[in-house]
């Protein structure tokens, strides 16, 4: 086995990518707060098949606050399974990463819907995240833990 192991890495390019995606066609259409004192994080882990795994993107536990970041953290679980089984392991890290954005929206904002969100989602450029090299480079990799 490698030391480097791609399926747990993911380029810092699809992270811009979505972060500028749900600011303009989420956050600034629904009138969302851009620049509050807390920073959202979304904290994507993935987990092995077992007594903590739902088997599915879920959002099981309650957000944690980090005072020393001003961050409010919203953790989603992934069954790892999903991104080491794939066959397109860029296409399944969207598919997670779509999946927790709309968990996230749907729970936490009265005004937001699922069927907004799917529409939403449907305008996310999948060609351009799956060109994205992968595994990334070490300058542009993000590890998921």
């Amino acid at each position: 086995m490698s030391t480097r192991d791609p399926e747990y890495k993911m380029s810092k390019k699809i992270i811009a990518y979505y972060e500028n995606f749900v600011t303009e066609k989420v956050l600034i259409p629904k009138n969302i707060i851009l620049s509050g004192k807390w920073d959202v994080w979304l904290m994507y882990m993935l987990v092995p098949e077992g007594r903590y795994s739902t088997g599915k993107v879920a959002m099981p536990m309650k957000p944690q606050t980090t005072a020393s970041a001003n961050a409010r953290c919203y953790p989603v679980q992934v069954p790892l399974s999903l991104v080491k089984d794939a066959e397109n392991v860029p296409l399944a890290m969207a598919q997670f990463l779509n999946e927790g954005i709309r968990l996230f929206f749907v729970d936490n904002y009265k005004k937001i819907d699922v069927a907004f969100m799917e529409n939403v989602l449907a305008d996310i450029n999948m060609e351009y995240l799956i060109s994205i090299s992968y595994p990334p480079p070490p300058r542009d990799e993000y590890k998921l833990t």
